[in-house]
């Protein structure tokens, strides 16, 4: 399943898109609050009380509250975070060209929830801004509450996998000498265009033996190829952690390289096949300036 948000920024529906539907080489949206109102949206509360089951469900009844797909925004894939956390310099060639400084272990930090918008809205620059760098990440969302989790176990907490735009204004960055700042603007996370289920890559996991090698991964750009898959790559991926409301504590997921590869090459066939299928593929970065 392909899992959107569509409508106006701060309004959006969930939906499923259909390629192919109603005819080859169309596509439409499956109005999910359409047909189940008690579907608000897709929250922490829709992941972990088996709202991908529901889905499922709703996409074999007969009668589908179908909208042509054609012309709508779509907005982030998921419904707005309680923490989005990353992990920074976990590629050798970036950290060189930021301090040349590899660290000697994972550098974690979090994106403001509010900079989240939707994969094709503009990016407004922060007045003042001079460098500010886009870069296509890999999120991670899980679905429920997850602590102390063995290895053998991580995939099972996955809701499935989508795309951002880290995007960074680079002088806040050093001037700040934290990051929270110069990533946390408004629009600077761009996310999407939809949430894929996680079922496809966990096969994948669980199928391999031993570490992928280059030729089992597409090559690719935005840093992200089989090259920087590789030998560039230091630690694990980005997460996406769910919290339905406080005091919970902070949720976080670590992967290891084998699963990093796996779901780098999912993410590079999800954006083949949305861009084969009528989606537009992701634009990994569109900065714009606006008085």
């Amino acid at each position: 399943m392909k899992l959107v948000r569509f409508g106006p920024p701060a309004e959006e529906r969930p939906g499923v898109w259909l390629d192919d539907t109603p005819a080859p080489g169309q596509a439409a949206l499956l109005d999910v609050r359409a047909m189940a109102f008690d579907i608000e949206d897709f929250n922490a509360h829709f992941f972990a009380h088996h709202g991908l089951a529901r889905l499922g469900n709703l996409l074999r009844e007969n009668r589908r509250a179908l909208i042509p797909a054609a012309g709508l925004r779509l907005g982030p894939p998921v419904a707005r975070p309680g923490q989005i956390i990353c992990l920074g310099k976990n590629y050798a060639a970036h950290a060189a060209e930021f301090d040349a400084e590899v660290p000697e272990s994972p550098i974690f930090f979090s994106k403001a929830a509010s900079a989240l918008s939707g994969p094709y809205d503009p990016i407004v620059l922060p007045r003042g801004a001079v460098r500010v760098d886009g870069e296509a990440e890999l999120a991670v969302v899980l679905g429920r509450r997850a602590h102390h989790v063995p290895e053998a176990a991580a995939l099972d907490y996955v809701a499935g996998y989508t795309l951002i735009n880290d995007v960074t204004d680079r002088d806040a960055q050093r001037l700040d000498r934290q990051w929270y700042r110069g990533k946390s603007a408004d629009t600077f996370c761009p996310m999407g265009p939809f949430l894929a289920g996680p079922p496809a890559a966990r096969r994948s996991h669980r199928s391999r033996r031993g570490s992928p090698r280059p030729a089992e991964l597409p090559g690719g750009g935005g840093g992200i190829g089989p090259g920087a898959a590789t030998a560039q790559a230091l630690a694990g991926t980005i997460a996406i952690a769910w919290r339905s409301r406080p005091p919970r504590a902070q949720l976080v997921l670590r992967l290891d390289l084998r699963s990093l590869l796996t779901c780098v090459a999912l993410a590079k066939r999800v954006g083949e096949a949305g861009s084969e299928g009528g989606l537009p593929a992701l634009r990994l970065c569109s900065a714009k300036r606006y008085a």
